[in-house]
């Protein structure tokens, strides 16, 4: 409810100063994809904003009783990713994101911003292909496969999925440069949950080698022995399939 009330002040302030603006993952996910809002919990809030506002984005934040953490080596501008704590209750996070790829070597050839995500309907909350793609994409860039929530929201996002949206999904991962991300995210989160539907759509993004790599890489294993420590096969595995990203050769088409 905290969390929830500061997003709200945020958003209304960003709406009065004309900055897009698009709250993503958390709260969305919980109201969109999930019987019951509960089932997903979050930590923080997260505001997608298109590149020329992120600016007065972080200005209009800071005027609001949010600070940014003091580091010593600062990649935000960089990352395209601004944390921000309130000054009277520090575990409220805010975080500003000009891009949700984080990691400039990746974004060159997957990137998920503002005006990308509106291009495939983003601004309505409740668009399954867009929140189907936030998913996959905060799943696949912002980390890597390290948490079986992440997948779960895959699951649920694709669960809302009806059949008439296959054809718009197919020109979304395009839009995006997805295909590599898209087909191994599906294919672990069908296997995982034995899930028809998800395996058939992970089927239509994985004709490229590099798709046929990744979804060998990031197995079912390798997700489950992702949070022990340790477990050097799973890092070695998702730090791989990293790698396969940044090589850029994935794009179909």
């Amino acid at each position: 409810m905290l969390l929830n009330h500061h997003a709200s002040t945020i958003a209304e302030q960003f709406k009065k100063h004309k900055v897009d603006a698009i709250i993503v993952k958390g709260p969305r996910f919980a109201s969109q994809l999930y019987d019951q809002p509960g089932d997903r919990t979050y930590t923080d809030i997260d505001f997608l904003v298109a590149p020329e506002a992120v600016n007065r984005a972080n200005n209009l934040i800071s005027q609001l009783g949010f600070s940014r953490p003091q580091k010593f080596w600062d990649n935000a501008r960089r990352d395209q990713e601004y944390k921000w704590l309130l000054d009277e209750n520090v575990s409220v996070l805010v975080e500003i994101h000009g891009n949700l790829v984080h990691y400039p070597a990746l974004r060159r050839r997957v990137s998920l911003g503002y005006r990308e995500l509106a291009a495939i309907g983003g601004v309505d909350p409740g668009n399954p292909v867009a929140n189907l793609m936030i998913a996959v994409i905060h799943c696949a860039c912002g980390h890597k496969f390290h948490r079986l929530n992440l997948l779960l929201d895959v699951l649920q996002a694709v669960r809302r999925l009806e059949r008439k949206d296959d054809q718009v999904l197919t020109a979304a991962v395009s839009e995006l440069g997805a295909e590599l991300e898209t087909g191994v995210t599906l294919g672990v989160v069908g296997t995982l949950f034995r899930c028809p539907r998800t395996l058939t759509l992970a089927e239509h993004f994985s004709h490229h080698w590099a798709t046929r790599v990744g979804r060998k890489l990031i197995s079912p294993d390798a997700v489950f022995a992702a949070p022990i420590p340790g477990s050097i096969d799973s890092r070695i595995r998702r730090h791989a399939f990293r790698r396969l990203q940044e090589l850029g050769l994935a794009r179909i088409g």
